[in-house]
């Protein structure tokens, strides 16, 4: 609706006008206005006719903002999932707990240090080491 509005008015303009119609709204006084405006839209109708709306807001604003977070750390996984995919885990000695394949580690260690890096536990990186140094041939 606010699109039409812009377009209507801009329709009739020159070109070098509109930068000129632009320029005005994006100053910092303009933006604090319309902000207000969109607030005190919401206030009038959510707030003050007491409805369960805003309580949704928040629910699935939330549960967008959450999912938001947590797409880096589910990426990540996703490509050590496909990574670790390209080793035969039947080969050798697998750990599904930590997602490696012990074989494939020793044959491309190259592989452990990419999944070193990759991991976020202290913990799980020691045992994962522990564990390649214990199938090493010395």
């Amino acid at each position: 609706m606010a699109m039409r509005k812009v377009y209507s008015e801009i329709k009739g303009m020159k070109l070098k006008e509109v930068p000129g119609y632009f320029k005005p709204m994006l100053s910092m006084g303009y933006l604090k206005k319309s902000v207000q405006r969109g607030l005190d839209n919401y206030h009038a109708k959510y707030i003050e006719t007491d409805s369960i709306e805003p309580l949704f807001h928040v629910c699935f604003g939330g549960m967008i903002f959450s999912y938001l977070v947590a797409l880096p750390n589910e990426r990540r996984h996703l490509e050590h999932k496909k990574h670790a995919e390209q080793h035969e885990p039947s080969t050798g000695l697998y750990c599904p707990w930590a997602g490696f394949c012990l074989t494939a580690l020793r044959r491309e260690p190259e592989c452990l240090k990419w999944w070193i890096e990759q991991s976020e536990s202290a913990l799980l990186k020691w045992t994962v080491l522990d564990s390649w140094l214990a199938t090493k041939e010395l």
